[in-house]
């Protein structure tokens, strides 16, 4: 799988998981991991330059990593997500999800029947700015059915182009990278 990310548009975009999640509004950092990512961001800019295409104009998840022979696409959300209209932040992630999807697709060749076996993507956020006591009830039944609780309307976003969609706190995200 790292061979489907040596691509010069990757490789001179990495940074640890600690810096790209880093929130600068709220000088915090989500997560502390020093395990080295790319920088999806600086991928995206880097790639909108190289086709001609303002950066305004699309947008991108976080990061990008292989672990244990899936490629994660990682979106960091340190603010209260729960304030911003529904429809709004669903938009906002779905777009993250497409656009992020497609260029991948675009730089390493590959087709979203790849990306389905191949690429989870990965809500990471800040779980003290967004407690919602239903949602605990909720997440505890999802754990006893062993399935995945989606936040923030990522559960109406099929696993059309994922193989998962998971959102995680960052201790859970911890947990998935140690597991």
């Amino acid at each position: 799988m790292e061979k489907v990310l040596n691509q010069e548009l990757f490789n001179k975009n990495l940074q640890s998981l600690k810096q790209i999640s880093f929130d600068k509004s709220n000088n915090d950092y989500l997560v502390t991991l020093k395990r080295q990512a790319i920088d999806f961001d600086n991928f995206k800019k880097d790639y909108c330059r190289k086709i001609h295409v303002h950066e305004n104009n699309t947008s991108s998840a976080d990061a990008l990593m292989v672990h244990k022979g899936k490629l994660l696409m990682i979106e960091f959300k340190n603010g209260y997500l729960s304030k911003m209209r529904s429809s709004d932040l669903e938009m906002m992630l779905k777009n993250k999800m497409l656009h992020s999807l497609i260029m991948f697709c675009d730089v390493t060749n590959k087709t979203t029947s790849f990306t389905r076996k191949n690429m989870v993507f990965i809500l990471v956020y800040n779980e003290e700015k967004n407690k919602v006591s239903k949602n605990y009830i909720k997440k505890h039944i999802a754990k006893k059915a062993r399935t995945n609780f989606l936040r923030f309307g990522l559960d109406k976003f099929p696993e059309s182009f994922y193989n998962e969609v998971l959102t995680l706190t960052p201790k859970e995200f911890y947990r998935y990278l140690d597991n």
